[in-house]
């Protein structure tokens, strides 16, 4: 049976981080990893974003490359509603890596299957929301403290709590300038003026 939507099955690490031939299957819904600081938890969450968005520039710490010469890379299995999609990425020529995407019975498909099954998330959109690391945690906490909950509960199902604060802020600033005080001379209040006046 098909699932109604995106899911991680299985992490196949070849070498990422301090991670090497690593395998992780994921079972149906809710997984929780938790240990210790530097265990590892956000080096798996690095890996899975960095196999379906490609790896961080090269000397980068973000890129968690593998040192010594070893296999840097890995692919992870997706449940998608048209079928398991294998993903790969691996070291090559280009910074962000070389993609390879196969189906069920890994026969290779156009990499557009991957951009299907993620329904044209982008990176930032996937770290804001499905992925995010301390540093959106950390503004997430700071939207809380400002009293923002629901805004940034909102924001997480749309586009990113980071957004949506942001949009609201605009939203009110030109609310106030069509229907502020100071705006007697907006055409829109002329409008409703001349409204009044004719009834």
């Amino acid at each position: 049976m098909r699932p109604a939507r995106l899911t991680l099955e299985q992490l196949q690490i070849d070498g990422f981080g301090h991670f090497h031939e690593f395998r992780l299957e994921l079972g149906p819904g809710l997984n929780v990893l938790f240990g210790d600081n530097g265990v590892g938890k956000s080096t798996l969450v690095a890996f899975v974003r960095s196999v379906l968005f490609g790896f961080a520039r090269r000397n980068t710490p973000e890129r968690y490359q593998t040192l010594g010469g070893k296999a840097f890379g890995g692919r992870v299995l997706l449940a998608t509603p048209q079928g398991e999609l294998w993903v790969q990425r691996l070291d090559g020529k280009r910074a962000e890596g070389e993609l390879t995407v196969k189906n069920g019975v890994m026969a290779a498909v156009p990499e557009s299957r991957l951009r299907e099954a993620l329904a044209s998330v982008d990176r930032e959109l996937f770290e804001q929301v499905f992925a995010f690391g301390l540093d959106q945690l950390r503004s997430w906490d700071q939207l809380m403290e400002a009293g923002k909950v629901k805004d940034a509960l909102a924001a997480a199902s749309m586009q990113g709590a980071l957004r949506l604060p942001q949009a609201l802020e605009r939203f009110d600033a030109q609310a106030r300038a069509l229907w502020g005080r100071q705006a007697t001379t907006r055409p829109l209040n002329l409008v409703l003026r001349e409204l009044a006046l004719v009834k």
